[in-house]
């Protein structure tokens, strides 16, 4: 590709990710930050534990590292089919998060027919264990029996929808739900090839799908660096570090968590982490092959395109 061609087009595509981010700007946080309560105290063991990741970052794996864990419910990606992108309803997207770490099984759009996908058993060790849908589609969904469960375990959920995390933790401190939040990142160059890989978007869509991911990426990890007086409540965790070793990473975040390592854990990384399998959705990866796998795979034009869109993202994380 010429190199100019590739400027103006990398500057084009920076002009109108800019203007199309600024038009849609959210309100500012500073107000929001002011009503939230200073975490400094210390904290009993985490019982509500939100995983803040995003499409195609290797959150499954991640997510996995909870999972494993007998005593935690785990719910994979439970608002994937509903539209909690508009930042005119970031409140409901809060408060649907919310119910499900209260064991509120009662929100409407829990009775929708994709509510199969909201519980997603397929994906939950704890859930595929019970049996709570019956009939096409779960048509018929025994809530009594889930709540029940819900309650006695630990819950994780895991969303890849990155909201609002300054007004969640306003409607948790609210509602008096203990809540913690890992936010999680990657590096956007792999993130961006993996997006392409899945070809589940048309290709000039790829650059505004990886510009907005940056962006709102970047907002969460301000808001995480800005704001040291609620980290016992937010913690900061990179791909490439739990990859790297993920073992040790998996001690760090249980004993930030104040929970233990659960017997099993070890086993499950050692056989999950060496080789590479289930396809583009799995859970299985050679871990440290896959940190710096993109460098060989991104086209220069890709990488010149990525590094002028994301930027800021790259930089405020320390990625070269």
């Amino acid at each position: 590709m010429d190199p100019c061609l590739v400027k103006f087009a990398s500057f084009f595509i920076f002009i109108c990710t800019s203007l199309y981010f600024i038009s849609g700007t959210l309100q500012s946080t500073n107000n929001i930050i002011e009503e939230i309560a200073d975490y400094t105290e210390d904290l009993p063991p985490a019982e509500n534990v939100l995983l803040a990741t995003g499409y195609r970052t290797g959150s499954s794996f991640f997510a996995e590292l909870f999972n494993q864990n007998d005593d935690v419910l785990y719910l994979f990606e439970p608002e994937h089919n509903l539209n909690f992108l508009n930042p005119h309803i970031q409140e409901e997207w809060a408060n649907f998060v919310l119910d499900l770490f209260q064991c509120n099984y009662t929100n409407p759009k829990l009775l929708q027919p994709n509510k199969s996908r909201i519980m997603s058993t397929d994906r939950s060790k704890m859930l595929s264990s019970h049996n709570f849908c019956g009939g096409d589609n779960c048509s018929h969904f025994n809530r009594s029996k889930a709540e029940a469960l819900c309650k006695s375990k630990k819950r994780v959920i895991k969303t890849i929808k990155i909201g609002r995390i300054d007004i969640l933790l306003k409607e948790a401190e609210r509602r008096k739900v203990d809540l913690r939040v890992l936010l999680y990142f990657r590096d956007a160059r792999p993130v961006y090839l993996s997006r392409k890989k899945a070809d589940e978007l048309g290709e000039p869509t790829y650059y505004l799908n990886i510009a907005r991911y940056c962006s709102l990426k970047l907002d969460q990890f301000n808001f995480y660096a800005e704001n040291q007086s609620h980290h016992s409540r937010l913690k900061s965790v990179k791909f490439e570090e739990v990859a790297e070793d993920p073992e040790i990473e998996a001690n760090i975040i249980y004993e930030y968590l104040k929970w233990d390592v659960p017997a099993n854990l070890h086993s499950w990384i050692e056989k999950n982490t060496q080789t590479t399998s289930g396809g583009t959705f799995g859970t299985s990866r050679n871990s440290i092959e896959k940190i710096s796998e993109w460098r060989e795979n991104i086209e220069e034009e890709e990488k010149f395109l990525v590094d002028t869109i994301c930027k800021d993202y790259l930089n405020a994380l320390n990625y070269t």
